[in-house]
């Protein structure tokens, strides 16, 4: 079998999608980091995650924020 595979396109396709994973992986943390910042943590935003303190709070209170920046990615 004699396979040709034709390399502008492939080379395009190629660029095309990791350009593609870099925005939605950043935009899908942005998405934690707003939601962190709109309930009051300190949030930083780095490529593959989103880390956000504060100082000791109601537990419950907490663990309910946690799920709502969980949320916010997707």
């Amino acid at each position: 079998m004699n396979l040709k595979i034709d390399l502008k396109p492939f080379i395009y396709l190629n660029i095309a999608f990791f350009v593609v994973v870099i925005v939605e992986t950043v935009a899908h943390e942005f998405g934690h980091y707003l939601v962190a910042e709109m309930l009051g943590y300190h949030a930083r935003l780095h490529f593959g995650s989103t880390t956000w303190s504060r100082g000791v709070l109601d537990t419950e209170v907490v663990e309910w924020n946690h799920f709502l920046i969980t949320l916010g990615g997707p």
